[in-house]
């Protein structure tokens, strides 16, 4: 399998996997890419007398990406520990290109429309569908003025 291959936004130097840095100590950054999780927790709590499942608060973390490394140095081993990601209600993204060719290989994790399943409540999915309809609408309307425009644009200029 080649390793995949990643645009610095910084430098513009086009890499691979395993060649991180961009300048001295710092790390190239890449476009942002999102993951997903479909682990929202399932225990309930009481709220106002009813169970009620806060999803809000959720949280995963993924330890060891990247995994740990060994350096050897003027003779000496060095130990530079793995890093953690944390999935805040299920998502978390990134612009470090080492922690995306990591979660990239890594198993568990699902897509967007998966996420939304798992994540998204009915009042969430009403609001959401309500925003998208505004959205719209106010297109339309841009569009209707746009067009009222031209049309009177020509008739004034015949």
């Amino acid at each position: 399998m080649a390793l995949p291959k990643f645009t610095c936004l910084d430098c513009g130097k086009t890499f691979i996997a395993g060649d991180y840095m961009c300048q001295t100590g710092v790390k190239h950054r890449v476009e942002t890419k999102s993951y997903y999780t479909a682990d929202a927790p399932t225990v309930a709590e009481w709220r106002d007398g009813r169970p009620y499942i806060n999803k809000a608060i959720a949280r995963t973390y993924i330890l060891n990406v990247p995994p740990e490394k060994m350096i050897t140095e003027n003779g000496e081993v060095r130990r530079i520990p793995g890093g953690t990601v944390e999935f805040v209600r299920g998502f978390f993204e990134t612009d470090d290109p080492e922690v995306q060719f990591y979660l990239d290989r890594k198993e568990g994790l699902c897509d967007k429309k998966r996420w939304e399943e798992v994540y998204i409540n009915d009042d969430e999915r009403h609001q959401i569908k309500e925003l998208e309809l505004r959205a719209r609408e106010q297109r339309v309307v841009e569009r209707e003025n746009e067009l009222l425009a031209s049309v009177k644009g020509k008739h004034a200029h015949p």
